[in-house]
């Protein structure tokens, strides 16, 4: 997760710079804070980054004045650059800059110069498969359907000890504190109603790991935007 954190850090910024932020500019109507952090300057949503250019080319109170095409390897995206207040003519510009991951690139990316990023979130589950004795196909399966959330952002979150992480090591804390309680019976949907049907530890294993991968496929996003300073909704 570590690795996951510099990755971010290093992509937020290819210019960093002045403090204004652009008067008038709605925030993006899905985006989430990417920080739980006061005074937060990124977000996160997956919204592709050509429907956040298309929100901020029409916004009604302040358009961009130019916008500026990047493309960063697995990541593509723009910058919005915005006129300066009147009473500060000559002040740097404020901008936004939208990023999405390309997924398919990112993978090809870290299977060739980085794999160990992307087998990070899948160490527990070969654990439980060296444990239990999971089929090698039925695990590559696995990691081969859910290996992208190694390249989705996940917001910043305080967990249940005060720490600042990020939501999938949130799920990651969940779910292998149920691992630890592997109990002998699991509560199942049946025609007439909720029943308990027996279950062993190494199905009960499997099946988390299964809901723990999909749970952190859904939290994950794939376009993240930076202010250059803070939005005014945030003050």
């Amino acid at each position: 997760m570590k690795r996951l954190t510099i990755l971010l850090i290093s992509l937020l910024f290819i210019i960093s710079a002045a403090k204004a932020q652009p008067p008038g500019v709605d925030p993006f109507y899905d985006a989430v804070p990417y920080s739980v952090k006061k005074f937060n300057k990124t977000f996160l949503t997956n919204q592709d980054a050509g429907v956040v250019r298309s929100f901020f080319e029409h916004q009604v109170n302040n358009m961009p004045i130019r916008v500026i095409q990047i493309d960063q390897g697995h990541h593509h995206g723009y910058r919005f650059y915005y006129p300066n207040a009147a009473n500060n003519p000559d002040g740097p510009e404020a901008w936004i800059q939208v990023f999405t991951v390309d997924v398919g690139k990112s993978i090809e990316l870290f299977e060739k110069s980085n794999p160990a990023l992307l087998e990070a979130p899948f160490l527990g589950l070969k654990a439980a498969a060296q444990k239990f004795g999971y089929p090698d196909e039925d695990v590559a399966t696995l990691y081969n359907q859910y290996k992208q959330i190694a390249t989705r952002y996940y917001q910043e979150v305080t967990d249940a000890n005060g720490n600042k992480v990020n939501e999938m090591t949130v799920l990651f804390q969940k779910y292998y504190s149920r691992l630890k309680q592997q109990p002998d019976q699991m509560l199942a949907s049946g025609y007439q109603g909720p029943v308990m049907l027996p279950e062993n530890a190494r199905e009960y294993s499997w099946n988390l790991w299964l809901l723990c991968f999909e749970e952190i496929e859904q939290t994950g996003y794939r376009t993240i935007i930076e202010y250059s300073g803070i939005p005014e909704t945030d003050r």
